[in-house]
């Protein structure tokens, strides 16, 4: 079974936030100091699960030099995570990947 994370990117203030103070309910709210409702500009990106050539763990949203030097953006659809335009499986090889960045930081990687 997969390990289920999320990090917390904010939109007004281009950071990520600290999980100390914002968390998610089993529900899916962003729940800040333990009060439950809705953050504004607020996206949550989920843990695929796996990692890069360099063991760091891959989120939705991160940016990705393939094997063959393609970069990609992760993506989540249809409760799949997608790379490249194929669903991720569980037969992930980490040295065809390197996590180097993300589009909320870097989207100019993209281009």
């Amino acid at each position: 079974m997969r390990e289920l994370k999320f990090k917390l990117w904010d939109d007004f203030n281009k950071r990520w936030l600290d999980t100390k103070i914002f968390s998610i309910s089993c529900d899916g709210n962003v729940i800040r100091n333990g009060t439950m409702g809705i953050v504004a500009g607020i996206i949550k990106v989920q843990y695929t699960g796996l990692k890069d050539k360099n063991g760091k763990e891959i989120y939705e949203g991160d940016i990705c030099t393939f094997y063959d030097g393609e970069i990609v953006e992760v993506l989540f659809e249809k409760g799949k995570f997608i790379l490249n335009g194929k669903e991720i499986s569980l037969m992930w090889n980490p040295n065809f990947a390197e996590v180097i960045g993300n589009i909320h930081q870097n989207p100019e990687l993209l281009k």
